[in-house]
Parts: C-alpha cells; structure tokens; sequence
C-alpha cells in the first residue's frame, strides 16, 4: 500500500506525518528541535512505498499549521487509528480532551471503564501513533504534573503551554 508523507517545521521542531493512498493520517510524530530523532531515511524505512508528498499532505499541513498560529483549536482531519482495542478505545476518548484543557489518566480509565488502569492508559498514551491530533498531551497525572520519560514531558509541555491549559509560571511552581 502506498503511503505519502511530509513535515512540517513548528516552533518546538519538525512534525513528520504519513497518510495512506486514501488521505487517512496513520502516523504523526513532533521531533524536538532540542533533540532531534527523525531522519527522513529511518522514516522511509518504516513506512512500505513511502513516497514525499506536498501536494497529497497538504490538507495535513493546512491544519498543523493553523494550529500552530493558533487559528484551530480543533482537527477535521480523516484517519485511521491502529493498535490493540484497548489503545484505539482511550486514543479515540483523548480525542475528546477539549484544546486548553486536560484529563488525568484515572479520569480517562473510568471513561474508557475501565478503572483503576490509569497506568494502561499512560502506556496506550505512550504508544500514540498521532500526536497533536490525538491530543495524548491533554493526559496528566493526578498530581497535576505532565508524565512520561524527560523528552515526552518537555514536547507535552510545551503543547499545553501553546494551548493555555499550562504556563509558565505553573510550570516553574511545580519544579
């Protein structure tokens, strides 16, 4: 099957996105500009038929960018999500997290009901195949703090700061 990507170049470094040969978006990644780890050649590889694409990405690229000038709070975006049931259950429930806003990961194990799986939720979160789009920053933990390993963290903080539902000055209170 074939599958198009391009990139584009944020504030907090280069979103890299594939879409399959019907438009739906099937992978979303925001490389940090402080420590980049996408290179086109390793996503080449890990996409069969990959093929660079302006012209196929462009309504991917129309929406990201709004959204970084802060002109959609919201995506219209076709796509397919692919993972366990469980995975595809709390991606499809943060995608009801509104922007400016968060949900803790027991708030989203109960919606999904499942409670109790909060840390299941944080590992379905993790393994987010869209970012940005499925709003897995949206998800804190109960102490109000964003988690996940030291690079997740910092790229999620910044997207809430982007969105208002983090400052600056929260952020620095709670270190």
């Amino acid at each position: 099957m074939p599958h198009y990507a391009d990139k584009y170049k944020s504030p907090f470094g280069n979103v890299y996105y594939v879409i399959d040969d019907e438009g739906a978006l099937i992978w979303l990644y925001l490389d940090p500009a402080a420590h980049p780890t996408i290179k086109e050649k390793s996503l080449e590889s890990k996409f069969d038929s990959l093929t660079w694409s302006k012209q196929k990405c462009s309504r991917v690229t129309r929406q990201i960018d709004e959204y970084f000038n802060k002109k959609r709070k919201s995506f219209d975006l076709k796509y397919r999500l692919q993972g366990t049931p469980f995975q595809v259950q709390v991606w499809n429930e943060l995608t009801k997290i509104p922007y400016g806003e968060t949900a803790t990961y027991g708030e989203i194990s109960e919606r999904v009901g499942k409670p109790g799986a909060a840390r299941a939720v944080g590992q379905a979160n993790h393994n987010n195949p869209i970012m940005i789009i499925v709003p897995c920053h949206r998800c804190i933990g109960s102490d109000g703090k964003v988690k996940g390993a030291k690079l997740a963290i910092s790229i999620r903080e910044q997207l809430l700061i982007h969105e208002g539902a983090l400052s600056h000055k929260t952020l620095n209170n709670r270190i």
